[in-house]
């Protein structure tokens, strides 16, 4: 069979079929990774959302490949832009992939998302850490605690989807605590109930 070029495989990408795109992916995983995995993270800070977009669901067929050079990316980066899609892609990557620990890689570039304050990497590394399962639990307990309302309410309401009697032990603290902000105490409660309602009933 005669291998498909890299040329065609990515102006496959740009094709509006979902179906085609997840062809041409697998194909530049197969045929092509350095240079196709090199081409979709050249459009992780593109201007064309559409393109943005396939890029990060492309880059997460590339699996584990794609934590080192983009952790170097993040780490080093100060484009908003890029680093959201980093993250982005690190989501899809967790989503299919069962860590026994986090990489020391994806591990720095979690602890720098934590001290953004910016709402989306707020939001994006609280759904990589409930992606991450068990494994990113401990985090998410943590941050569960902290000052910021946002992603404490977005990593207590991670917590609810999360099996774990460590879960309800936390959200129950942090309903007893006097000093919890009354938006916090509110999504504590409501997490609780989700949880005891799809865990323990």
């Amino acid at each position: 069979m005669e291998i498909p070029s890299l040329e065609y495989l990515i102006s496959e990408v740009d094709h509006p079929n979902p179906n085609i795109n997840k062809k041409a992916f697998l194909d530049l995983v197969e045929y092509w990774p350095e240079e196709g995995m090199k081409t979709l993270m050249n459009n992780l800070n593109s201007k064309d959302i559409t393109l943005r977009r396939k890029s990060i669901i492309g880059l997460g067929f590339f699996g584990e490949s794609v934590l080192i050079p983009l952790s170097k990316i993040f780490v080093s980066s100060e484009d908003r832009i890029l680093k959201t899609s980093i993250l982005k892609v690190f989501v899809k990557v967790a989503s299919s992939h069962d860590f026994i620990s986090i990489p020391t890689n994806l591990q720095e570039v979690i602890d720098l998302a934590l001290r953004d304050e910016t709402p989306e990497v707020t939001l994006i590394v609280v759904m990589l850490l409930r992606q991450l399962g068990l494994i990113g639990l401990p985090i998410l307990l943590q941050i569960s605690r902290g000052k910021n309302v946002l992603r404490s309410s977005a990593a207590i309401t991670a917590l609810s989807e999360t099996n774990d009697p460590s879960v309800r032990d936390c959200l129950q603290s942090i309903i007893n605590c006097k000093d919890t902000d009354q938006f916090i105490l509110a999504k504590a409660k409501e997490s609780l109930e989700i949880y005891i309602d799809r865990f323990l009933k």
